[in-house]
């Protein structure tokens, strides 16, 4: 499995301990036609249209998400059991911040 593979089914999994919203795999189209994959969109993190995360970092990728009003975020996947631990998950989502009009969670 590719790491930006197992990105999207360990924050699929969170998301779904968490009770937060998850798209992923993510495609993003540009105006222009241009499409991008990211591992996953966090639609209530981050900036206005949610917080995009990827494995590897795309220069062109970044430029074109935060241009459109995207947040993102470059991550490795988890090893071992940190993988299981959602601590790690919510301090990532707590230092991107939520961005939705909806009630925040109780754990945030």
């Amino acid at each position: 499995m590719s790491a930006a593979q197992e990105l999207t089914t360990q924050w699929r999994a969170a998301a779904r301990a968490l009770g937060i919203e998850f798209e992923g795999p993510f495609t993003l189209t540009t105006p222009s036609g241009e499409k991008y994959a990211f591992a996953a969109r966090l639609p209530q993190f981050g900036a206005g249209r949610g917080m995009l995360l990827l494995a590897n970092h795309d220069a062109r990728a970044v430029a074109e998400a935060t241009a459109l009003g995207f947040g993102y975020s470059c991550l490795e996947p988890e090893t071992g059991t940190h993988g299981q631990d959602l601590s790690s998950f919510i301090e990532c989502l707590r230092d991107w911040g939520w961005a939705s009009l909806e009630k925040r969670p109780p754990w945030l």
